[in-house]
């Protein structure tokens, strides 16, 4: 089974009336089965939401990694 743990930290939070937009930061921790490490990723992420008959609701959420981005395939 693979384990997972993930920790978001909100650095700003913007609501105006039924509406807020949430921006933050978080850490990943991957470890797969049989794994002797952990694989981890950091990033950024953002959320939308709605206030619901009293509820919070996320409506929309969008995350992007802070690692750099992959070599493009061998031709």
């Amino acid at each position: 089974m693979m384990k997972a743990a993930i920790k978001l930290t909100a650095t700003a939070v913007a609501a105006n009336g039924p509406i807020a937009i949430e921006r933050g930061e978080y850490a990943l921790s991957l470890l797969p089965p049989g794994a002797k490490s952990a694989l981890a990723e950091n990033g950024v992420y953002l959320v939308h939401w709605h206030l619901v008959n009293g509820m919070w609701m996320r409506v929309h959420d969008v995350a992007a990694t802070a690692a750099p981005a992959g070599m493009a395939p061998a031709k």
